[in-house]
């Protein structure tokens, strides 16, 4: 990973973190960490939050991968002080964007949102699906130039012309520029819901469940239904001791402060998130879960990391407590490059 290289670089290391082991084990010289934005790292309750194991040599946590929420990232400032970094890229272009340890303002919270300002190098602009350029505050397709953009894909003409366009590498990431040079990271194109009476982005679905203080992460997504209409489904892992939390009082907390239309029409409650090998909510498969049913009948398995195939490691499950359905007042609606 590029941020593990640049960490290194500057003389720090990366150490794996395990789960079971007390809080005196975490304890080590630290300067430069990276984590994904949905790293356990940075939730309350994660390994690195207990207060025996804040090393105090450390100088930076480096984060990214997917959208981060501002609420867990505020949780992670007060909890270790001005030492976050967040990097905005894709493999297709490297690094595009950085919010440097300053600008993780609390008094700004607009800008924990953000994936900061374009690294002086690197051109952004958004544009609409006919691609013009789009005014200032506008949402619409995040499109880059730089010197170090991809020259193609291996093999894969067809695909080169739908992503690179009169010198512009087209991300697929939706987005929007502020006043002040603020890229904000909104979703992935291809994971927009379309609803009856508009589109829901997944991600902000997600930043309004996490602010609520009975949840600790989420993921949100869309799945068909028998008649091959979209509706909104999140699956929720509930912070420690909130055992009283229900799908019902999910639906509720969406619907009091956006309405109906952000509603999930399901909603999972599980006790631990299946992740990538990057770190990211696995929701191709809890898609697959929810299509099949899997969610309200048996155990979510936890996705199998690349130390556990190496190693042999038996790959434990969290056992869903819940599956909450409403019926919808209305209907409702992935290659990672992030």
């Amino acid at each position: 990973m590029e941020e593990t290289r640049a960490c290194r670089r500057r003389g720090g290391g990366a150490r794996r973190l395990r789960r079971g082991r007390g809080a005196g084990d975490h304890r080590a010289r630290a300067h430069h960490s990276p984590v994904s934005a949905s790293s356990a790292a940075l939730c309350p309750d994660g390994p690195c939050c207990h207060p025996r194991s804040r090393p105090s040599s450390l100088a930076a946590i480096i984060y990214g991968g997917t959208p981060s929420s501002p609420t867990k990232i505020a949780e992670a400032i007060r909890r270790f002080g001005p030492v976050l970094i967040q990097f905005y890229g894709q493999n297709e272009a490297g690094v595009i964007s950085a919010l440097t340890p300053a600008e993780h303002d609390l008094l700004r919270p607009e800008r924990l949102r953000s994936a900061g300002r374009p690294l002086p190098h690197v051109q952004v602009t958004i544009r609409d699906t006919e691609g013009r350029t789009l005014p200032i505050g506008s949402t619409g397709e995040i499109c880059v130039r730089s010197a170090t953009v991809m020259e193609g894909y291996w093999k894969q003409p067809q695909l080169i012309a739908e992503v690179l366009r009169d010198g512009w590498l087209h991300t697929g990431d939706v987005g929007f520029m502020d006043a002040d040079g603020y890229l904000t990271v909104v979703d992935r194109f291809k994971d927009l819901i379309i609803v009856v009476g508009g589109h829901v982005y997944p991600t902000e679905v997600e930043d309004l469940l996490n602010s609520h203080p009975q949840i600790e992460q989420s993921a949100v997504f869309g799945v068909r239904d028998a008649d091959a209409v979209e509706r909104v489904c999140a699956v929720v892992v509930p912070a420690t001791g909130s055992s009283t939390l229900t799908g019902s009082d999910v639906q509720a907390f969406v619907t009091s402060r956006w309405g109906t239309m952000y509603r999930p029409t399901e909603v999972a409650l599980i006790d631990r998130m299946p992740l990538t090998d990057s770190g990211k909510p696995d929701k191709p498969r809890l898609r697959v879960m929810v299509e099949q049913g899997i969610l309200s009948a048996g155990p979510v398995p936890r996705v199998p990391t690349r130390h556990d195939r190496a190693s042999g490691t038996a790959c434990a499950s969290s056992a869903p407590k819940r599956l909450a359905s409403a019926r919808p007042s209305c209907a409702a609606t992935d290659a990672d490059k992030k």
